[in-house]
């Protein structure tokens, strides 16, 4: 949902941000949110 794509995209932003952690916080995986939230 957005409200869930909110978070990880501010926090894919910030130097200090571990992907895994992200994933596991949101229970997707790696391939998931990378498919959903980019860096850029």
């Amino acid at each position: 949902t957005a409200a869930k794509l909110r978070l990880p995209m501010a926090a894919i932003r910030q130097p200090e941000s571990v992907v895994g952690d992200l994933c596991e916080g949101l229970d997707v995986t790696r391939q998931t949110l990378c498919r959903h939230v980019s860096p850029r």
